[in-house]
This record gives C-alpha cells, structure tokens and sequence, in this order.
C-alpha cells in the first residue's frame, strides 16, 4: 500500500489467513459498483480496505477495577 492507507502492521497477514469479518464482504457487495481498484491491489488488500472495523472508533477504555462491570 505504500504510505497512501496506512494498515496496522501484520493486518494483511491475518487477512490472509481468512480473519476478515462478514461485514467486509457486505461492504464490498454495497459498494464495489462504486470502487475501481488498480490492477496491483490485490484481493487481500482489498479485503481489509472494505473492513468495517476501520470505520470508526472501536477502542474504549475502562479502569481495571470497573472492567467486570463492563
């Protein structure tokens, strides 16, 4: 990718392995009328660029003495 989309180190090689959510392949299905990738990206890469889990915030933070209540 380059230094265009920065990609959490290791996320292609998970991605390899087939540990991409379900809504990655909802995404692409909405949307791949809308997005034309170059040749050189290939499946995986692409994979991980449709994640919904780069959508948005999903980190929270909670004390350790309250994490059993969370």
């Amino acid at each position: 990718m380059g230094d265009k989309i920065p990609i959490l180190p290791q996320t292609l090689d998970y991605a390899g392995m087939g540990l991409v959510p379900a809504g990655a392949y909802n995404n692409r299905e909405f949307r791949e009328c809308m997005v034309e990738f170059a040749s050189s990206v290939d499946r995986i890469t692409q994979d991980v660029l449709f994640d919904p889990q780069t959508s948005g915030g999903l980190l929270i933070c909670v004390d350790r003495d309250r994490a059993d209540d969370l």
